[in-house]
């Protein structure tokens, strides 16, 4: 059973180094620093975990401590700052997540403060969990994927306390850490966890800009793209009507740029683009692209590049010059990364898969 234990925890930093440096060729998007440094202290304490089941006493069991403390707050500045709307960068008071790191380390510099150090652990945890849910409601118009990961991030982080209280009663009745039964399920829980992370990242490559472009996933009606409306007996003024106007005017020449901007050169296809890419390249904010597509298209900026990707899938599929192709290159060259991604998108907007689309098509 140590072997297995020691084992699961090496799988688990493997995996977090894997997912590190996955994440630092994400290049350009918000965030990524503080999502690498997750990664890199979640590796750095599997490996302090292993270096302790392997040969215990070379160095002390709190320093675990010292070093899970910071998992928490790079954690929620990832959220905080990466996927904000907008993101922001990072600020002068951000300086104040150290705290919970040299609480631990003076901590550990006090003698017989083992059960302070768990409790103090056990707090950070529970403390941004709570502080996750609370980013959750405080960003209503955050798109779905974000949503998600922030509930995902908070139930880890949660666990995690709870795993931490059973240690500590554990310990508390005289059973070695190396013995602790919460202890071995949370090394079962936890490289489960980063495996799914994994797969995930490896099945959608453009699963951390989904993420952190959270403009994207916006729906329109909290995105400012619909018109506020009004009631029947109070219509508008001359001069609401006309500001209205412009406005509708403005949006439809901004989607007028960006349609041409992704149609030269084929930019839907391009891996990785983004709404802040996009809207960087077309000198308008994030926020300015993303209302204008909702409000002219009715609909999300992802949506709208899938829109693009498919209709270029459907024009190679029934060309002649490209029959013979396979429908996996056809992918590729759309933008489409999966395979499952590209049916999926394809089915929903076609009704038919690629190959029966292929082939109906071909019949007529």
């Amino acid at each position: 059973m140590q072997g297995l234990s020691t084992a699961l925890v090496a799988l688990a930093g493997g995996l977090a180094m894997m997912l590190a440096g996955h994440l630092s060729l994400a290049r350009g998007v918000p965030g990524r620093s503080w999502l690498v440094g997750f990664c890199l202290a979640f590796a750095l304490q599997s490996g302090l975990l292993v270096l302790h089941l392997l040969a215990p006493g070379v160095l002390p069991p709190a320093l675990r401590a010292v070093v899970g403390a910071s998992i928490p707050p790079l954690i929620y500045l990832f959220f905080a700052r990466g996927t904000g709307i907008p993101a922001t960068p990072p600020q002068r008071r951000d300086a104040l997540h150290v705290l919970p790191v040299l609480l631990l380390f003076g901590l550990l510099l006090l003698p017989g403060a083992g059960l302070w150090i768990d409790a103090a652990m056990i707090a950070i945890e529970a403390g941004y969990a709570l502080a996750l849910l609370s980013l959750n409601r405080a960003n209503g118009t955050a798109g779905p994927i974000r949503r998600r990961a922030l509930l995902g991030a908070a139930l880890v982080l949660f666990t995690m306390a709870v795993v931490g209280v059973l240690i500590a009663i554990e310990l508390s009745a005289g059973r070695l850490l190396s013995g602790s039964l919460a202890l071995r399920a949370a090394m079962i829980l936890l490289p489960a966890i980063l495996v799914a992370w994994f797969v995930w990242a490896w099945r959608n490559p453009e699963w951390f800009r989904d993420l952190a472009s959270a403009l994207d996933e916006a729906p329109a009606r909290e995105s400012g793209g619909a018109p506020p409306t009004l009631p029947a007996d109070e219509p508008p003024s001359a001069d609401e009507a006309s500001a209205t106007n412009v406005d509708h005017a403005a949006a439809v020449a901004l989607c007028q740029r960006l349609d041409a901007h992704l149609r030269e050169g084929q930019a839907y296809a391009e891996f990785g683009l983004s709404l802040a890419t996009t809207a960087r390249r077309l000198s308008v904010s994030a926020k300015q692209l993303s209302a204008a597509v909702n409000r002219v298209h009715g609909r999300g900026f992802r949506t709208l590049l899938n829109d693009y990707k498919v209709e270029a899938a459907a024009r190679l599929l029934v060309d002649p010059l490209t029959t013979e192709r396979p429908i996996t290159e056809i992918m590729f060259d759309a933008g489409f990364q999966t395979k499952s991604n590209f049916n999926k998108e394809f089915v929903l907007r076609k009704g038919v898969s690629p190959s029966e689309f292929r082939s109906a098509n071909s019949a007529s």
